[in-house]
């Protein structure tokens, strides 16, 4: 069923591109379905097999072995396609499917509802697939597209602004005249975005204002400064093309795209590879349209040059076909585990090029190859046809290593994969392709980038990834995301981090930048990426985790926090024993800690017992718990948590690692409201009945649920009163009482809750 489906995806894609004109087109392919049925199952034999093999003896004489194999593999006759049973009902259901869609194989054009691109035959092979077991998923165009300009722009931008003061013409020429212009549109949009509440709206606002005035200063230093900006790279670059005025700084630039090299070492069906192509050709593209728009450079050497890219030129059968063979044979590189994604991957490009020829075109030889597209595993220390990698990529080597290295690893423990030994350090594959992308990549202006899971921010185990990453990084940026209420896999429940590195030969201070742990609505989904906001992270000390600010006012309340002069932390207030007075809190959190003065109630199949997954904390006397019971639930210690956790574990070490100046405890203002809080949340506590799927056994639970929202309007009393002994200003106590606010109360909420009332 896979292969066919391919097959006729594939077709559908050949007839958009003008491929079957020459044999038959949909409308007659159904005519002729219709005229043959008989319900016998005799059109798979009658009319799609023999199309098949048509398709491939046509394209047999048109098109060379390299780099079509996989394609005109796909319709070759095999021994498999006789033995498959296809009725003629579902073939020709299928058929109708496919006619209600258009087919593009176009790179970079924004799919419509009624369009499919080839990501469909990346969709068709997850399908295929065991994703979980296998810790892979297919990467959106969003996320892909992100990274990749994230990485390769700014590379190139380092290359060819070799000098401070180029730099400084760059955004003097472009960021102080028209900023506007490479500010993300989402976050210059005057209007409420979709699910945006006010207080979001008046930040976004600032942050705007705040971003065109350091552009108008040109206080920007660096390259990396612009990602950390989060400015759109792609326009600049254009725009700086576009301002070249000399054939030999077009022509430098033309031979720094030739020689990237980006490299997937983990490409599956290639959702990065086709994101680099679809990049790079845009900027081939440009390139050339403004070298040939300049009269004929006048120096020898360089016109030299311009007439050998002429001649290129005027081999290809047009230049959409050479920008795409020239990216193919020069630029892109993958590794795969998987046979079967290697060969799709290959599909896929050798689509995009045919597609780049005029239909029916007819090529004798190319020089283009595929074969750079490999079946292996980066981990092992050779290929499965064992040339170690250093052989494999020698040219790569000979000049320094790999520009780009990007990719989604897979996330899955090493015990569970069969990988060798030299995998182990972390006991999960992603930490350890990670470690061999620092060795294959460029010591100097490289850039790796890479979508992991959360746990590389805060896991003890992942203490010696964090350091390697700041001693090899001169910048690091990660961007996190939870997975309610959406998340940027469908169907993978996994706290994720994007990892961006630029590589520097000499380290002397790494600059470590970081996002929040974001959460969005579905209709917050197109605006995700362009509202990322990046906070350079200050006094970092490896191997910590990595802290998760949501802004700079976050990261300040955070230092105050940890910078008292006179505090003590809730671990030096525990006391050793049992006592009467205590707090238990819920280990397993998402929107609210929930710590309480008392035990909830937890029935297993009729028999009461101590909740699972609680921690009890024991004090000396009842004004000291119920401090602590009022602190943990408080919006201060949510942003605590929310800075330092992975999102869905209440750590024990976290708890009583938070400072508390000591005027807290003495006095009982605290506990009083921490009364009237226990008070409130047994009020709004409900118990329900479940019955878990456990394998083999009949299980009922009972338990009480704690039901946190209501209550905010104490909680923000509280944190009223945490604010004066922690002496946060009005504007760190405002970001406390909205923080998160739409999604820890949930839509409609938000009309009954008033911040700071």
């Amino acid at each position: 069923m896979h292969t066919l489906l391919t097959r006729l995806f594939v077709l559908f894609f050949l007839e958009d591109s003008g491929w079957l004109t020459e044999l038959c087109d949909s409308a007659l392919m159904v005519r002729q379905m219709s005229q043959k049925y008989q319900g016998d199952g005799s059109l798979y034999r009658a009319i799609f097999l023999p199309l098949c093999h048509s398709l491939q003896s046509h394209l047999c004489s048109r098109i060379p072995e390299a780099p079509f194999h996989s394609l005109l593999v796909l319709f070759r006759p095999n021994s498999i396609e006789d033995q498959c049973i296809v009725t003629d009902a579902l073939l020709l259901q299928l058929h109708q499917l496919c006619t209600a869609y258009r087919w593009k194989l176009t790179v970079g054009h924004d799919v419509q509802v009624d369009e499919l691109d080839t990501q469909i035959l990346s969709a068709l092979f997850e399908q295929q697939s065991d994703q979980k077991a296998q810790g892979t998923y297919y990467t959106p165009d969003d996320v892909s597209g992100y990274l990749v300009h994230k990485t390769l722009l700014p590379h190139l931008l380092q290359l060819f602004l070799q000098s401070a003061s180029q730099f400084h013409i760059l955004c003097g020429r472009l960021l102080t005249q028209q900023p506007e212009r490479y500010i993300p549109a989402a976050l210059q949009s005057p209007q409420r975005l979709p699910e945006e509440s006010e207080h979001e709206y008046q930040a976004r606002q600032q942050r705007c204002h705040r971003l065109i005035t350091l552009l108008q200063a040109q206080k920007l230093a660096h390259i990396d400064e612009l990602v950390t900006c989060n400015l759109d790279l792609l326009q600049m670059t254009l725009d700086l093309l576009q301002r070249l005025t000399d054939p030999a700084e077009l022509l430098c630039f033309y031979a720094l795209l030739e020689q990237l090299s980006i490299l997937d070492p983990t490409c599956g069906c290639g959702a990065f590879l086709l994101s680099a192509l679809n990049t790079l050709e845009v900027l081939y593209t440009a390139c050339l349209e403004r070298l040939f728009s300049l009269p004929q450079p006048e120096d020898l050497t360089v016109l030299n040059h311009y007439m050998t890219l002429c001649a290129l030129l005027e081999q290809a059968p047009n230049q959409t076909y050479f920008i795409r063979s020239q990216i193919i044979a020069h630029n892109l590189y993958g590794v795969d585990l998987d046979s079967e994604a290697v060969q799709l991957c290959r599909l896929r490009l050798s689509l995009l090029l045919l597609a780049g020829l005029p239909p029916c075109t007819t090529i004798t030889r190319s020089d283009v190859c595929l074969e750079r597209i490999l079946v292996g595993n980066m981990l092992m220390s050779k290929t499965t046809t064992n040339p170690p990698w250093e052989q494999i990529f020698a040219p790569v080597i000979a000049q320094g290593g790999f520009s780009l290295i990007v990719g989604n690893p897979p996330y899955i423990e090493c015990h569970n994969a069969g990988q060798p030994v030299e995998a182990m350090n972390y006991g999960n594959l992603y930490a350890a392709i990670i470690e061999r992308a620092v060795q294959f990549s460029r010591a100097d202006n490289g850039y790796i980038g890479f979508i992991v899971p959360l746990s590389l921010c805060g896991s003890g185990r992942f203490e010696k990834l964090r350091t390697l990453l700041l001693q090899q990084a001169q910048q690091l940026w990660l961007a996190n995301f939870e997975i309610f209420p959406n998340r940027l896999f469908e169907g993978a429940f996994q706290r994720i981090s994007i990892c961006l590195l630029h590589r520097s030969r000499s380290v002397t201070t790494s600059r470590l930048t970081v996002t929040k742990v974001h959460h969005w609505y579905s209709a917050e989904r197109p605006f995700l990426f362009s509202l990322l906001n990046y906070v350079p992270v200050q006094d970092y000390s490896p191997p910590a985790a990595f802290p998760k600010y949501a802004s700079s006012i976050h990261q300040t309340i955070i230092s105050k926090i940890s910078k008292l002069n006179t505090h003590r932390t809730i671990a030096s207030a525990l006391y050793p024993h049992r006592t009467p007075y205590f707090v238990y809190y819920q280990e397993a959190t998402n929107y609210w800690l929930k710590a309480i003065c008392h035990i909830p109630f937890y029935k297993k199949n009729g028999q009461e017992m101590m909740p699972p997954h609680g921690r009890i904390l024991f004090f000396e006397c009842a004004q000291q718990a119920l401090t602590v019971m009022a602190l943990m639930n408080s919006s201060l210690f949510y942003s605590w948590f929310a800075a330092f956790s992975d999102g869905f574990h209440l750590a024990h070490q976290l708890v009583t690692s938070f400072p508390f100046p000591l005027a807290l405890f003495s006095s009982g203002e605290l506990a009083h409201q921490a009364c009237q809080l226990e008070e409130q949340i047994q009020l709004y506590a409900q118990r329900s009945t479940r019955n878990p799927r456990v394998p083999r056994t009949s299980t009922t639970i009972e338990l009480t649920e704690y039901h946190m929202a209501p209550t905010k309007p104490l909680l923000d009393e509280i944190d009223c009163t945490l604010a004066r002994y922690y002496h946060f200003t009005q504007e760190e106590l405002l970001f406390l009482l909205s923080y998160e606010l739409k999604y820890r109360m949930g839509r409609g909420s938000l009309i009954h809750h008033s911040i700071g009332k």
